[in-house]
């Protein structure tokens, strides 16, 4: 790694700012009101067009609430979290709960036992039926790694016998916030959000895995990783510009968020991934057309 406490010295300027993130907040909630309009219409080409900026910025919501996460959006805590849980409704994802496993994730990247995104079993400890149908899955490219971490995790409190936890705020806000867009739209709810979602839940498990899975056993290494090491246990796709600029707003930047985990995302692109060693870039087709080659239980475990 090049010399990283002059880039950190470099870089001290790049700080969350109140004035971008309120233009970024009120620009990108304005194209979701205009693309739920446009979904609503019975013409089909805005229509179309709704379906495609609404799918956009529910990816754009996913990466604003993952700043928020990080207290980095904005200069002001109280704000992110606003922001963060109004966000959380069209990224579909609980703020509050995702936070907490969010920064132990960082702390401990890389871990099977401790980090909450990699908290699977090991490829040789489940059944020859589970392994088929993980990789039939895997070959229809049906979304499901999300979905596997939260089964596990239900049974592992099933065997801990551990006292069933209440659904938690952030959980409960998001239902609401549907139940009462149901209320107002009727089916139409659906013309709108069922499509943009399912896009969303196909490219955010395939990039999901792309970061930390396959990544290499972790066997002797000792955790918590140093920040600089978090490069051994993660992985960057090289995307076309403009989707990781405009639509996944730099979030496919993993390994430089993981050296710089307090900078804002709009920052990220200020700084030249050139001055870190980093692992080589792999294209994102390459790397979908080969892994989708592997079985997919390999690919979901290992």
């Amino acid at each position: 790694m090049k010399n990283i406490s002059n880039l950190r010295q470099k870089t001290k300027y790049l700080k969350a700012s109140n004035t971008y993130a309120c233009f970024h907040t009120v620009y990108d909630i304005s194209l979701i009101m205009f693309s739920i309009f446009l979904s609503l219409s019975s013409n089909t080409i805005f229509w179309a067009l709704g379906q495609v900026i609404l799918f956009i910025h529910i990816w754009r919501s996913f990466s604003i609430l993952h700043s928020c996460a990080h207290n980095s959006f904005f200069l002001n805590r109280k704000l992110n979290i606003v922001v963060g849980c109004f966000f959380s409704i069209f990224a579909f994802v609980p703020f509050e709960d995702w936070k907490k496993a969010h920064v132990l994730h960082h702390k401990w990247v890389g871990d099977r036992k401790n980090d909450p995104s990699l908290c699977l079993p090991h490829v040789e400890s489940i059944s020859d039926k589970t392994k088929t149908v993980l990789d039939l899955c895997w070959k229809l490219h049906l979304p499901i790694f999300s979905f596997i971490v939260i089964l596990i995790k239900i049974f592992e409190k099933k065997e801990k016998k551990e006292k069933k936890e209440k659904l938690s705020t952030s959980i409960i806000f998001i239902i609401l916030s549907h139940l009462l867009l149901l209320f107002l739209m009727g089916f139409e709810y659906f013309k709108v959000f069922t499509i943009p979602f399912l896009g969303y839940l196909f490219t955010s498990d395939l990039i999901i895995i792309s970061q930390h899975n396959m990544v290499g056993e972790n066997h002797g290494r000792r955790f918590p990783l140093k920040m600089l090491e978090h490069q051994e246990v993660t992985r960057d796709l090289q995307f076309p510009s403009f989707i990781s600029r405009y639509v996944l707003l730099e979030f496919d930047k993993h390994n430089l968020h993981h050296v710089f985990p307090s900078l804002p995302h709009y920052k990220l692109s200020h700084i030249d991934d050139q001055a870190f060693d980093f692992h080589p870039k792999k294209n994102w087709l390459i790397w979908f057309r080969e892994v989708h080659k592997l079985p997919g239980h390999k690919v979901y475990l290992t």
